[in-house]
């Protein structure tokens, strides 16, 4: 059995590049510095972001929804974290 005959386990075949290209444009809806959301880097910053992103590691499959787009900011923002800030604590002697 070769890869193409190997059965997929979704309910209906998906793209990569069709999904590729729609999360591109989904990450340029919020990051895009001229009409995005959240104005934060060029188009070609969050293409070469989401080429960075696709070439990690990762423990779990990528999806394209939601938590990769944030994945793909925290490479164009390395400060950013969808948490909000970090709160630093002190340790005070009594």
């Amino acid at each position: 059995m070769n890869l193409s005959e190997a059965p997929i386990p979704m309910i209906k075949k998906r793209s990569f590049f069709k999904d590729l290209e729609e999360f591109n444009q989904y990450c340029n809806d919020f990051y895009n510095q001229y009409y995005g959301v959240y104005p934060i880097a060029s188009s070609e910053q969050i293409e070469a972001a989401i080429g960075e992103y696709l070439t990690e590691p990762h423990p779990f499959e990528i999806q394209f929804d939601s938590i990769d787009r944030e994945n793909v900011r925290m490479i164009l923002e390395p400060s950013y974290s969808p948490f909000g800030p970090a709160i630093e604590f002190t340790v005070c002697e009594q």
